[in-house]
């Protein structure tokens, strides 16, 4: 991410945690904690928007108080109650706001390469959330797979060969597939 944009959340984190009196990075949830950095969470994603950032805006901050996107990303979708519903909170936002757009951005454009590099975290942290929910049906899959990963790259045509062959021993044919073994070094595969 570009330096000067690191520096002006860096100076938003800065208001929000004079004006609501609270250490914005501390791990502790009470409530004007968590209301500190929902208003964190808006006012940084609505600069990041503002300077044409919308993909990856929600992950960076979120990132920037060491938190999962999922975080900023509740936070954000219960700003309207848990922040505009309350008095306070609104008070405390507005001012938020008024103190960061007093001062003024100072840097207004975004380096396109940054963007994609964005956008390709935000996906590898979807995936891996993904990946993080599907378990294999059987632990035993989990096993093969695991050991098929430590298979070197330059053997996986001779282990591929070798397991197809033992497959055919074991009298276990592949889903989807015949496998014929002609002779002890050659296997041929149909569709």
């Amino acid at each position: 991410m570009n330096n000067e944009i690191a520096q002006e959340v860096s100076r938003i984190e800065k208001i929000v945690s004079t004006v609501t009196g609270r250490n914005l990075k501390s791990n502790v949830r009470d409530h004007k904690n968590v209301m500190a950095r929902s208003i964190f969470y808006k006012v940084a994603y609505n600069y990041l928007c503002k300077i044409g950032m919308e993909k990856g805006a929600k992950c960076y901050v979120a990132k920037f108080m060491g938190k999962n996107h999922a975080t900023a990303l509740h936070a954000m979708n219960n700003f309207k109650y848990d922040i505009l519903g309350s008095p306070l909170n609104k008070k405390m936002y507005t001012k938020c706001v008024e103190v960061f757009e007093s001062v003024g951005d100072v840097y207004s454009s975004v380096d396109e390469r940054d963007l994609t590099i964005d956008e390709l975290k935000n996906k590898i942290i979807e995936l891996q959330l993904r990946l993080k929910d599907a378990k294999p049906y059987r632990k035993e899959v989990e096993v093969l797979v695991d050991l098929v990963n430590q298979i070197p790259s330059q053997h996986i045509e001779t282990a591929e060969f070798r397991i197809l062959t033992m497959l055919k021993v074991f009298k276990i044919a592949p889903k989807n597939q015949e496998t014929k073994v002609i002779g002890s070094y050659e296997t041929v595969t149909g569709s």
